[in-house]
């Protein structure tokens, strides 16, 4: 299969692929995260050289950098904000008022409470 994309549109899709695989992945233990997304993402950002983006991707591993996980917490927050409650209290991550913790980010911190 062969998919032409401008810069712009392929960094959209590095956006998407990279708040997706975390969403999936984000609320599991370590050990039990779904591998294949992960490897997904990774083929993608294998092209981030190529199309224009180095510093979207670890040259040798091809994980996502801090450039990825900064903007997925300004994405995060965005959404929180948006999506809090008369009470200013979130709803996302929170079930019956109880917080569920989750994993840090591919390659990163962990996301703040």
């Amino acid at each position: 299969m062969r998919i032409e994309l401008s810069e712009e549109d392929y960094r959209f899709l590095v956006d998407l692929a990279y708040l997706g695989e975390w969403m999936i992945n984000a609320y599991r233990d370590p050990m039990r995260t779904l591998p294949e997304y992960e490897d997904a993402l990774r083929q993608l950002l294998v092209f981030c050289e190529e199309a224009g983006f180095p510093e979207l991707a670890d040259e040798e591993t091809h994980d996502p950098t801090s450039v990825l996980e900064n903007d997925r917490e300004v994405r995060r927050r965005e959404f929180l904000a948006r999506t809090a409650g008369a009470s200013g209290v979130s709803r996302f991550g929170k079930k019956d008022g109880v917080s569920h913790g989750a994993r840090p980010a591919p390659g990163g911190a962990r996301p703040p409470a």
